[in-house]
């Protein structure tokens, strides 16, 4: 199937640039840990009060639900924040397949429903006084069948500052800086970076006791917590999660006009 060039607008079109202050998450890699992270914030921000909503504009690896199919990201961004969200309304194009959103697209012979995402998006947007978006896998992954946008190109045309989830252990260094770089370069503000142990933990790893240390010294980046290998079901409810979370001031952060400079 071709893809016209004019259709590469289409996103642009449906999705605004957002009118609430919020933080875009993103990761260095797909299953880093930015579902359970966002969900934990989500969580954690309306228990002090803050009407915050996630939004999650595509996912992969849907499962059917009562007739329906749901990404499980959507099902537990839903249920982080309690109000009987359907999860459809937080993440409004969903695919079975376990791909990129564009390749799965592409693969369909398909155009991803950037409508739909936009009236959701502002629903979204009509309903909260702040946002948490989640971005699909890594800076570079296409979000539809022509390639375009790319989640960092949808990053850029939102204007909201990124909050990196990174893995703790080896290899971090490389893929966080990069990360940083890629934002910074594209004028995407950086907000900060949560490092995630993932669920099989960083026991046996060494680089983890300076991994930290070099990270914010190489990339010149606040690294805001490190979240351990949590058991707990979900493991965005885990109260370990939250102690640590809380010890960061987030709704200050999403809400910091100083968060200006790309360099940041």
């Amino acid at each position: 199937m071709a893809y016209a060039a004019s259709m590469c607008t289409d996103w642009q079109t449906a999705m605004k640039p957002s009118t609430r202050p919020g933080l875009f998450v993103t990761g260095t890699d797909t299953g880093v840990g930015k579902t359970a992270l966002t969900a934990a914030l989500c969580r954690l921000l309306r228990s002090a009060g803050e009407r915050v909503l996630p939004f999650k504009p595509m996912a992969s690896g849907a499962v059917e639900r009562d007739g329906r199919w749901l990404a499980e990201d959507a099902m537990a961004l839903a249920a982080s924040v309690g109000d009987d969200i359907d999860p459809a309304s937080v993440c409004p194009v969903t695919f079975r397949e376990w791909l990129a959103p564009g390749i799965a697209a592409a693969q369909r012979g398909e155009r991803v429903n950037w409508p739909a995402i936009g009236r959701a998006w502002l629903e979204a947007q009509a309903q909260a006084t702040s946002l948490l978006v989640e971005g699909a896998g890594g800076l570079e992954v296409p979000l539809d069948a022509s390639g375009h946008p790319t989640v960092l190109e949808l990053m850029m045309h939102l204007g909201l500052p990124a909050l990196i989830v990174a893995r703790s252990g080896l290899g971090t260094l490389n893929h966080t800086t990069l990360t940083v770089r890629a934002l910074r370069s594209s004028g995407v503000r950086v907000a900060g970076v949560v490092m995630s142990d993932g669920p099989e933990g960083v026991t046996d790893d060494a680089s983890v006791a300076s991994n930290r240390a070099w990270l914010e010294r190489m990339a010149d980046v606040t690294v805001l917590a490190r979240l351990p290998r949590s058991t707990h079901d979900p493991v965005w409810a885990d109260p370990a999660w939250a102690s640590i979370l809380s010890k960061v001031d987030w709704a200050g952060l999403i809400t910091d006009e100083s968060i200006s400079d790309p360099r940041r």
